[in-house]
């Protein structure tokens, strides 16, 4: 009787899988649909409320990232005082120039342009052995994979995928310094989960290391839990900080109680670090501390995101589908890392996705909401299943569209949106055959 219950068991599955792999009309929901609402999706939890980890457990999932990923994501406490020469000039040499034809501006790169980004980089400039230094951004400051701001494009009208850009941090990052450029106006710096060039106006220079551990060591903060906020800066613009983004909290707090007070890193006229204060109302979407890691948060943050403007590597002050998955998780105090492939690093309950439809389908039922589910160069965050369909949230650039004489017409919703696993990828399989792992993100 077990062994019939598991057989109908396992074709019922197999049942549900093989519609999700329907080419026809593509399922992206519409803002009207109770699909996009995050308390319909709460309403089907088993048990919304439920800690899924304790402060500590994660600390401990941290660390294992940190093992498995030893040269992407850092406790930058812990980060070397040095560099040797070989060393520094290997990272800074990890990236190469695009070998095929690149825009920049609507034109096509040229190769003094490239000239000179090499000398920029001051290959020269790196001695036998290098100290860092360290530094706090005091702005947004987006990430690059060499010292510019000019955009570089594969094609002449794109302006939404940005080769070089890499990430974006928020104020009050740390960073770990450890070179500069030729004209002096960019640093190489280390993050606790990337590497890249910012610029140095955008960085406050702590005066020693014991300064920065401090600040770094902190144990009062805020956590911004709105898809991001602004703080007003009186002299330059707006403050933008993400989801997850941490706030130190000053020792004392203003007068009047409906406020936090918090301090800011900024930069002086040497670029040295000092610190300013920033009033934040408590009716602010912000939490004291890390939210309590539940799947009912999990899915009520990640629908503060939605509608929000696909933004590559952080432009636009916005999220590419694996900022979005680092920035909602950040909320409870995990450190992934910062790109789709490298967020699946085998901690935790991560499971490869077979190619036999009987155990992907056992496989996939299995998932639980907030999981993370991957493909090739995109990630999603799955949301539970309706009318026998897996949905999911994810920030989404582009999908195709199979037309009634079987061509793919490419659309690109350039958003963070619900689907399901219909969607079309350019290689004209479905998302649901072109998923490879998935991830429940705990022990």
């Amino acid at each position: 009787m077990q062994q019939l219950t598991r057989f109908i068991g396992v074709v019922a599955a197999l049942i549900v899988l093989l519609s999700s792999f329907n080419t026809g009309e593509c399922a992206v929901v519409n803002s009207n649909s109770r699909l996009s609402q995050a308390q319909y999706w709460v309403s089907k939890l088993a048990a919304p409320d439920e800690v899924i980890m304790s402060p500590t457990e994660i600390n401990d999932y941290n660390a294992e990232i940190r093992a498995g990923l030893p040269d992407t994501v850092f406790d930058l406490r812990v980060y070397p005082a040095s560099l040797f020469g070989k060393t520094l000039t290997e990272l800074l040499t990890a990236s190469s120039f695009p070998k095929d034809r690149v825009y920049a501006q609507g034109m096509p790169a040229s190769a003094g342009f490239f000239a000179n980004l090499h000398n920029q980089i001051n290959l020269g400039g790196v001695k036998d052995y290098n100290e860092v230094g360290y530094g706090l951004t005091a702005t947004r400051t987006n990430v690059r994979t060499f010292p510019t701001n000019t955009g570089i494009f594969k094609t002449a009208g794109d302006r939404d995928f940005d080769l070089f850009q890499e990430t974006a941090l928020n104020p009050g990052e740390p960073v770990v310094i450890l070179h500069k450029s030729a004209d002096a106006k960019w640093y190489f710096v280390q993050t606790a989960n990337y590497r890249g060039w910012v610029p140095t106006a955008n960085v406050a220079l702590a005066s020693d290391r014991q300064e920065w551990l401090k600040y770094l060591n902190e144990e009062s903060f805020l956590v911004v839990t709105a898809n991001k906020i602004s703080l007003p800066d009186s002299t330059k613009a707006p403050l933008v900080f993400e989801m997850g983004a941490k706030l130190i909290l000053a020792k004392s707090e203003p007068s009047n109680s409906g406020s936090y007070l918090v301090k800011l890193p900024a930069r002086d006229d040497q670029g040295k670090l000092y610190f300013k204060q920033a009033v934040i109302a408590k009716s602010a979407d912000v939490s004291v501390g890390y939210l309590p890691y539940t799947r009912a948060n999990i899915i009520e943050q990640a629908f503060k995101t939605y509608g929000m403007l696909y933004g590559w590597g952080g432009l636009h002050d916005s999220v590419d589908c694996s900022s979005l998955t680092m920035n909602i998780y950040r909320s409870f105090g995990f450190a992934l890392p910062r790109n789709a492939d490298q967020q699946e690093v085998k901690v935790g309950k991560t499971v490869h996705l077979t190619q036999d439809p009987g155990k992907r389908a056992v496989q996939l039922n299995s998932l639980e909401p907030g999981a993370t589910l991957h493909m090739n160069g995109h990630v999603m965050l799955y949301l539970g299943k309706d009318s026998g369909k897996f949905y999911t949230i994810h920030s989404l650039a582009s999908y195709v569209e199979r037309l009634n004489d079987g061509t793919l017409r490419r659309v690109r919703p350039m958003k963070v949106v619900v689907s399901d696993l219909d969607l079309v990828r350019g290689n004209g399989k479905t998302f649901a055959q072109s998923l490879t792992v998935v991830k429940n993100i705990e022990w």
